[in-house]
C-alpha cells in the first residue's frame, strides 16, 4: 500500500530498500556460522529491514505536503519553515495574521476590517491568512513594499506590491515622526532579509 501511495506521486524508494536490505545480509560479529543458524538470523535481519522501511516510507509519504510545498523555493519563505514567526488569530469572525520578533512581539500584522474592508476577504480561513503572512514576508524584504502612511497625528508602515493594490499589511508600531517611521522600516526590512537568509 504505502508502495503504491508513494508511486502517486513519482517516488519509488528503490536506493534505499536495496541499500537498507543489502546492509541487512551483511555479516557481523553476531553472525552464525552454520548455515540453518546463518539462514534464521538473516531472515530476522530482513524483517528488522523491512519494518525500518515501513517506517522510513510512511514518514516520507506524510511529510510530502511539506516537501512539495517547499520545493523549487531557493532559501523558501520563512513562514514556512518556521512557525514560530507567525501568529495566526480568529476574533469576531476574522482570521488575521502576525509577524513576530524573536522574543515573540508582533511587529507586522495585517489589517483589521475596521482599518481596511478589502482585507477581510482575503483572509477568510486561517490557511489564507498564512498565505497573507508569507507574501508579506517576501514584500518585505524590499524597501520598495513599504510605504509610511499617517494615522491620525502618527504614522505607520504599510505594505502593498504597487500604490493601486490592496495593502498586505501594516507596522504594528506607530510612529511618532518621519524619521522615526524610517528608523523602523530600515528595521524592520533588516529583521525581514536576515530571517529569510538565516532559516534552512
Amino acid at each position: 500500500m504505502l508502495n503504491h501511495l508513494l508511486a502517486m506521486f513519482g517516488e519509488n524508494m528503490t536506493d534505499t530498500s536495496s541499500f537498507a536490505f543489502h546492509e541487512a545480509l551483511q555479516p557481523d560479529a553476531a553472525t552464525p556460522v552454520l548455515l540453518p543458524d546463518l539462514l534464521a538470523h538473516q531472515q530476522a535481519q530482513m524483517q528488522k529491514a523491512s519494518l525500518q522501511l515501513i517506517r522510513e516510507k510512511s514518514a516520507f509519504y506524510y511529510a510530502l505536503p511539506a516537501l512539495s510545498r517547499h520545493r523549487a523555493q531557493s532559501f523558501g519563505n520563512p513562514v514556512w519553515l518556521e512557525g514560530s514567526l507567525v501568529e495566526i488569530t480568529h476574533a469576531a469572525g476574522q482570521y488575521n495574521w502576525a509577524i513576530l520578533n524573536p522574543g515573540g512581539q508582533p511587529i507586522l500584522r495585517g489589517y483589521t476590517t475596521e482599518e481596511d474592508n478589502s482585507a477581510t476577504p482575503a483572509r477568510e480561513t486561517a490557511m489564507k491568512a498564512l498565505l497573507q503572512a508569507a507574501a508579506a514576508m517576501s514584500l518585505g524584504r524590499y524597501p520598495q513594499g513599504y510605504s509610511i502612511v499617517p494615522e491620525g497625528a502618527q504614522f505607520h508602515l504599510q505594505l502593498r506590491e504597487h500604490p493601486d493594490a490592496p495593502p498586505y499589511g501594516r507596522s504594528v508600531t506607530l510612529y511618532a515622526d518621519l524619521p522615526a517611521a524610517n528608523t523602523g522600516l530600515t528595521l524592520i526590512r533588516a529583521y525581514v532579509r536576515v530571517t529569510g537568509i538565516a532559516l534552512p
